[in-house]
């Protein structure tokens, strides 16, 4: 699923006009998503599954952009990984997140 929305860009970059994310235009990407599991889940099924893929992955970011090792010799203040499966995965959403300072 994850790959499946990352190529089609208007469903989840922010940056697009609006012309491209269009109700109808994410409708239709939605659509070849369901298409492309031969129907087996319903848009809405796909829907939540990405809903709750994002929100994982914005949790575990927050995590790892908050987390700081301490101990001598660390070299970073960031954790060698997520705990999140997909997080390496979806990494392409965080050009588009904006981040409070």
């Amino acid at each position: 699923l994850i790959e499946f929305v990352r190529i089609r860009r208007g469903l989840w970059d922010h940056s697009l006009p609006t012309s491209e994310r269009t109700r109808l235009k994410k409708d239709s990407l939605w659509q070849e998503i369901v298409n492309a599991f031969d129907g087996s889940l319903s848009m809405e099924a796909i829907k939540q599954r990405w809903k709750h893929l994002r929100d994982s992955y914005m949790k575990a970011r927050k995590k790892m952009r908050g987390y700081v090792r301490s101990g001598s010799g660390v070299e970073s203040g960031h954790p060698l990984r997520s705990s999140f499966a997909h997080y390496e995965e979806m990494r392409f959403l965080d050009d588009t997140i904006k981040t409070a300072p």
